[in-house]
């Protein structure tokens, strides 16, 4: 008996977890452009590649430890949040299985949460993130003539259509 299958690229898995993020983040606040505001916390106009990025107001703080280094905080819709901190929630949410991960952090225009992640957890921990995340997303959506499987010999993700629904064994 032939299945048909398809490999589940890496590819493939960031395209399903971008495109969660990009549900999760679709009307959770008000987006406010930098533009809306009079340019009262700028001091002087530096001319570099990341100009149009706005930079870290002075004094601020990670809202949940305090640290105040500007080249580790993030921005979040209420409050910034440095590296340490993020890394540790969006590990919390792993372990919970709180999938995929939710940081509502504000990026720009076509950009999502999850494009920002492989600069807050360590790589081998973003590898493992994508491929669980957009396994269990995979696993949620499918039918009941869908098996996902492994190659055995690659290890790569694959998703096997039975023919007329019938039960593998």
């Amino acid at each position: 008996m032939l299945f048909k299958a398809r490999r589940i690229t890496v590819e493939r898995m960031a395209i399903l977890l971008r495109a969660e993020c990009e549900h999760l983040e679709a009307d959770t606040f008000e987006k406010v452009e930098q533009d809306d505001f009079d340019s009262e916390l700028e001091e002087g106009s530096e001319s570099s590649q990341f100009g149009d990025m706005p930079s870290v107001p002075a004094g601020v703080k990670c809202g949940t430890c305090a640290a105040f280094n500007s080249n580790d905080l993030y921005e979040l819709d209420d409050c910034w949040m440095c590296r340490s901190c993020l890394k540790q929630t969006a590990v919390n949410q792993i372990r919970l299985k709180s999938l995929p991960i939710c940081l509502p952090l504000v990026v720009p225009a076509g950009t999502t949460s999850y494009d920002v992640l492989p600069s807050i957890l360590p790589l081998p921990l973003f590898n493992f993130y994508t491929k669980f995340a957009a396994v269990e997303l995979i696993e949620q959506s499918m039918d009941d003539i869908i098996d996902l499987g492994e190659c055995p010999g690659c290890k790569q993700m694959v998703d096997i259509t039975r023919p007329n629904g019938n039960l593998m064994l």
